[in-house]
């Protein structure tokens, strides 16, 4: 028996090394990097979208349409919260592109999502400006000041979003080959 071993399994007499030198260092490699980095990504997208549209949700309850100031405020709030569900849906469709079991059919569905979100945000937008012009109206002149910066932040934060929903709608369906 060599120096590096000793005998060992009590039932089965087999031989145990044990390394008498250096410690090893343990080495890990992935199994399928791509596959694991497509997981990653949709466990957090999927996190982030679900806290971001919990958010967004509690944002709009209850319910108050036909009441200007509190569609200005809401929708001013909802603008200012949408970068965690963007964020998680972007992170939901990088791993929808990247996971190896993944089809076309999958980043079509988020092209047509992204396509969706858009309309949305348009009419959000519409009922964004409405909103605004009403309480511009009310609004005494020592705010006006906050309210246009208000008002200039909230149309950037709807350009941008709008954008870039419609960018990776066109991004994602063109991204997809038909097979023949």
């Amino acid at each position: 028996m060599a120096d590096n071993a000793v005998k060992g399994g009590a039932h089965s007499g087999e031989i145990i090394s044990v390394d008498a030198g250096r410690p090893r260092r343990f080495r890990f490699r992935l199994r399928d990097a791509s596959a694991t980095a497509a997981t990653l990504a949709l466990a957090v997208g999927a996190t982030f979208t679900v806290v971001g549209l919990v958010d967004l949700g509690l944002l709009w309850y209850p319910v108050r349409l036909g009441n200007a100031p509190w569609e200005f405020g809401t929708l001013s709030a909802t603008f200012d919260n949408l970068p965690m569900t963007a964020l998680g849906v972007a992170l939901v469709t990088l791993g929808v592109v990247w996971h190896p079991r993944l089809g076309g059919a999958w980043v079509r569905a988020a092209a047509v999502c992204y396509l969706a979100a858009g309309v949305v945000l348009l009419a959000m937008a519409g009922l964004y400006g409405l909103a605004a012009v009403e309480v511009a109206g009310r609004a005494p002149d020592e705010s006006l000041g906050a309210f246009t910066r208000a008002v200039v932040k909230n149309v950037a934060e709807i350009v941008a979003y709008v954008a870039a929903s419609g960018f990776m709608a066109v991004v994602c369906w063109r991204g997809v080959e038909r097979e023949r």
